[in-house]
């Protein structure tokens, strides 16, 4: 198993390499000098190698924490907040890695806020609020359970429309959330005429939407 926290636990003073060796040993690994040669030039710390962990930035450190959570090639793979801390440019280089993994039969458990990484990355997910399950399920079976949603851009002002349970206006753009059974295309004939369209895209809801309406319905 391999554990990414999200706190920090580097010992500090000591250099890259060192703090590899030192938690690949608790792993039983040895002379793996070869594999943190490859692992720092992939996440572009070689330059980084014979420093001591406390010059390196917090996005670095977490860089290097995550090489600790996978040098030994762990078959079930624990992250916490995985991309706390990091930039975009270092947060799409952890995710084309997890991926990797991911199709090398990995297990990939991970726990984070960001809904909009896990619709990117996860087959299947479990909601948790205040320390309930809420939700649990494949990620498709999911969002296709909660139905759909019409982002509209216009001119003019929205009618009132039947299959529409629920309309976010943001003014000139709104999203439009559908009932269960809604027909799309009654939906643009019923705006066609009414407001000039500029964009009508039909699209899954995001998660972080599903959360919120059911810890909603929670209350």
């Amino acid at each position: 198993i391999g554990y990414l926290p999200e706190e920090s636990g580097l010992y500090k003073k000591i250099r890259v390499s060192d703090c590899i060796k030192y938690f690949a040993s608790l792993k039983g690994m040895e002379d793996i000098d070869s594999k943190i040669d490859y692992w720092l030039e992939k996440l572009n710390l070689q330059e980084y190698k014979n420093k001591n962990v406390q010059e390196l930035s917090k996005g670095m450190q977490r860089q290097l924490q995550f090489i600790i959570s996978i040098t030994h090639n762990p078959d079930i793979l624990i992250l916490d907040e995985p991309f706390h801390g990091l930039d975009p440019v270092n947060t799409k280089l952890i995710k084309d890695i997890l991926l990797e993994l991911k199709n090398k039969g990995t297990t990939i458990i991970m726990s984070t806020h960001q809904m909009d990484e896990v619709e990117r990355m996860c087959d299947r997910i479990l909601m948790i609020n205040k320390g309930k399950k809420v939700l649990y399920g494949k990620l498709n079976d999911i969002k296709t359970q909660y139905g759909f949603s019409i982002i509209v851009e216009y001119e003019g002002k929205l009618p009132k429309i039947g299959g529409v349970e629920k309309v976010n206006d943001y003014g000139n753009s709104a999203e439009l959330i559908l009932e269960r059974n809604a027909n799309t295309q009654n939906i643009l004939k019923n705006l066609v005429g009414k407001v000039e369209l500029k964009k009508f895209e039909v699209k899954t809801r995001s998660l972080n939407e599903i959360f919120i309406e059911v810890v909603e319905n929670e209350k």
